[in-house]
C-alpha cells in the first residue's frame, strides 16, 4: 500500500509565496510523484495580513488532493497589530491567549471540526504559529506531526506552543539550528522521533539570465530579492543598503520579485511582481547575488535556490540558520549593519571571479545536504518510528 500524509496549512497554492506554504507544497508534490497518497486541508485565504481571497486552485496530480475550508473571520492588521503589542506586554496569566489565537488566525471552524472526525492518516501542521495548526492538532484523534518553521519570536514561547512542541507525535526540522532552538526551549522534544531536512533541491536548472533581462529590460548588474514585504524581513536594511550602494554604483539596480506591496519604490528599483516558475529562475540566475535580509529564517528556500542555479547569497547575520547555512557552505558574505550590507555588496560585485567561487561552494553544498532522495527516505523512516512508538505498551 502507497504511503498516505496529510498535511494542514493555512494557505496553499501555486501563487502563495510564504516559506511554510512554499517548502509544504514541494514536499507534497514530490511524494505526491513518488506514489504517496497526499492530502492537503487547508483555506482559501491568499492574503496572508487579512486572510481574505477565494483560492479554489486545486492538483494535477491524481496523488495529491486538496480540501479547502472557509476562513470565518477576517483579520485586520493594524488592530491585530496593536492588540499583539498589548498582550504580549501583560503577565502571563493575565494574556487572553485562545482569542489572540483567533484573531491571529485563520479562523477556520470548520476544519478543526473535520480533523475531529477524519481518517486517522499522519498529519502534518504547518507551521506552529497559526490557529489552523493549534485547533487543528488539539481537535485530530490521529498521528499528529509538526513542521513547526519555528523561530525565537515572542509567540514562540506561548502556554499553546509548549502544548504543541510536547504533544506531538513526531517532528520535522528545517535545519539543525531549528532543532537545538526547539530542543532547548522544550527539552522534551529531545525524546521525540525527528528528522532534519524537509526539502531537497534540484541543481543546476535550466535558466537562461539573458531572456530575463530581455523580457524585463533589466540592463547592468542587479541584485535579487525574492519572498514577502512584510515587517520583519529586513526590507528597511535592504533597501537603505542598496541606495548606499548605488550613491557609488548608480548603474546596479534592485529588482524585487514577488510581493513589493511594503517597498517604497525609488530611482533604481525593479518591482516585477509575481513570475512564472522559469521566469523566476532565469532571474535568479542572472543576479550578482540573492539578498536575503531578514533576521527570523528556519529555512530559507530562497538561500537554496540561489546556490542551486550557482549564485552567491548576501544574508543578515542575526538569522542562525542562514549564518549556519553560509558557514556550512561557504556560499555567501553575512552582514549585520548597513555598512557591512554595503561592502559585502560592493565585494561581490567588484570581484566576479570570487562571486563565482561562492555560488559554486553553495551548489555543492546543496547537492550534498539537499536530495530529494534522503528527504523522502527521512520522512517514511520518520512515520515508521512515530507507527512503532504508538503500538508501544
Amino acid at each position: 500500500m502507497a504511503p498516505a500524509l496529510r498535511f494542514v496549512v493555512p494557505r496553499y497554492g501555486s501563487t502563495i509565496l510564504g516559506g511554510a506554504e512554499t517548502l509544504v507544497r514541494f514536499l507534497a508534490e514530490e511524494l505526491a510523484e513518488r506514489g504517496w497518497k497526499i492530502e492537503i486541508w487547508t483555506t482559501g485565504a491568499e492574503d496572508e495580513a487579512t486572510w481574505a481571497g477565494t483560492n479554489d486552485e486545486g492538483s494535477d496530480s491524481p496523488n495529491l488532493t486538496v480540501t479547502r475550508f472557509p476562513v470565518e473571520r477576517l483579520r485586520h492588521p493594524h488592530r491585530f497589530a496593536l492588540e499583539s503589542r498589548i498582550f504580549f506586554r501583560l503577565p502571563r496569566m493575565l494574556q487572553w491567549e485562545a482569542s489572540w489565537l483567533r484573531h491571529e488566525g485563520p479562523y477556520a471552524p470548520t476544519l478543526a471540526d473535520a480533523l475531529r472526525t477524519a481518517e486517522p492518516v499522519p498529519t502534518v501542521f504547518v507551521p506552529y504559529l497559526f490557529w489552523t495548526t493549534v485547533a487543528g492538532f488539539a481537535a485530530y484523534p490521529g498521528p499528529r506531526l509538526l513542521l513547526p518553521c519555528a523561530h525565537d519570536e515572542l509567540p514562540f514561547h506561548l502556554p499553546g506552543t509548549a502544548l504543541l512542541f510536547e504533544h506531538a507525535d513526531g517532528l520535522l526540522f528545517n535545519t539543525g539550528e531549528e532543532k537545538t532552538l526547539v530542543n532547548g526551549a522544550y527539552p522534551l522534544t529531545q525524546y521525540t522521533p525527528s528528522l532534519t531536512g524537509t526539502t531537497g533541491v534540484t541543481i543546476a536548472r535550466p535558466a537562461d539570465p539573458e531572456r530575463f533581462r530581455s523580457r524585463h529590460h533589466i540592463a547592468g548588474s542587479y541584485f535579487l530579492y525574492g519572498g514577502r514585504t512584510t515587517p520583519g524581513k529586513g526590507i528597511e536594511l535592504m533597501m537603505a543598503g542598496m541606495e548606499q550602494l548605488r550613491s557609488a554604483h548608480a548603474d546596479v539596480s534592485l529588482v524585487l520579485i514577488g510581493d513589493s506591496s511594503n517597498v517604497p519604490i525609488a530611482l533604481g528599483v525593479t518591482p516585477l511582481g509575481y513570475l512564472s516558475e522559469q521566469d523566476r529562475l532565469d532571474a535568479i540566475a542572472g543576479a550578482t547575488a540573492v539578498i536575503i535580509p531578514g533576521a527570523h529564517e528556519s529555512l530559507s528556500l530562497m538561500a537554496l535556490d540561489a546556490w542551486s542555479l550557482g549564485r552567491p547569497v548576501l544574508a543578515n547575520s542575526a538569522s542562525t540558520v542562514l549564518s549556519g547555512h553560509i558557514d556550512r557552505s561557504q556560499g555567501g558574505i553575512r552582514f549585520a549593519t548597513l555598512a557591512e550590507f554595503a561592502d559585502g555588496a560592493l565585494h561581490i560585485l567588484n570581484d566576479p571571479r570570487g562571486a563565482a567561487q561562492l555560488g559554486a561552494a553553495g551548489m555543492g553544498y546543496v547537492a550534498a545536504e539537499y536530495a530529494w532522495d534522503t528527504v523522502v527516505a527521512n520522512v517514511s523512516a520518520l512515520l515508521t518510528e512515530v507507527a512503532h512508538a504508538a503500538h508501544r505498551p
